[in-house]
């Protein structure tokens, strides 16, 4: 947002604001959806997680836990979306080293790739978990 309201031209266009183009504001509502779910996914796995912590009798489930391993790579996922389209928004100098943009981009490229957060491995272990499918598939879930 703080290219977008610097004023900045959008380059090679006749819109002369960034925040004037159509597809800058599309990006941007693409953007701050794809945070959204990922809050909101994150928030449901760390009640589960809450749950699941609290003393009772009761274990999470291969389903309950398979759910919070989908969730978190689901929410990786989305901010690594979102942190491209704001990239593609603020234009080639967002990889300037003295831009913040950049690092949230190595920081979020680098957490994405903790073996936590594969969304393949989450996607199958949720889809087995889905269809009653005890098999492990990693030994964290």
């Amino acid at each position: 947002m703080e290219t977008v309201d610097s004023g900045k031209p959008m380059a090679m266009s006749l819109h002369g604001r960034l925040a004037d183009s159509p597809s800058v504001q599309a990006a941007l509502a693409d953007a701050a959806t794809l945070i959204d779910s990922a809050h909101l996914h994150l928030m449901r796995s760390a009640e589960a997680v809450d749950t699941a912590a609290a003393p009772t009798d009761d274990a999470p489930t291969l389903l309950d836990r398979a759910r919070v391993r989908m969730d978190v790579g689901h929410a990786s996922t989305c901010l690594r979306q979102a942190v491209q389209l704001l990239l593609t928004v603020s234009g080639a100098g967002s990889f300037a080293r003295t831009r913040v943009i950049q690092r949230y981009w190595r920081d979020i490229e680098t957490a994405a790739r903790h073996p936590t957060l594969n969304p393949g491995l989450a996607r199958e272990m949720y889809g087995r978990a889905l269809v009653g499918d005890e098999r492990p598939v990693s030994p964290m879930v």
